[in-house]
């Protein structure tokens, strides 16, 4: 989370009528949240819609995603059934 971000969540809350202090603290509880989570999503992985001799798999983000110099990339099965399930979910870690 960078400053921006930090003080766009941080005025969010205040917003809503909380106490300047507990929005910091809200704020930093959310980053701790999403610091300790073994795998950070990235996106999901489809065949390409159109036949392609060089697209493998093609997906789209949900939101920016931030991927620190040093992160390990990984690639998980999706075992779904549903037929509009993704292929693959690319994901990071430590």
């Amino acid at each position: 989370m960078d400053r921006e971000e930090y003080g766009r969540l941080l005025n969010e809350i205040i917003a809503e009528g909380v106490p300047r202090e507990e929005a910091h603290f809200l704020v930093a509880k959310r980053l701790d949240e999403k610091l300790n989570t073994k795998y950070h999503r990235v996106c999901a992985l489809w065949p390409p819609k159109a036949e392609s001799t060089k697209v493998a798999f093609e997906g789209n983000t949900e939101e920016e995603v931030k991927i620190p110099k040093g992160a390990k990339i990984l690639l998980f099965y999706n075992n779904s059934e549903h037929p509009d399930a993704p292929t693959y979910r690319v994901t990071w870690t430590w």
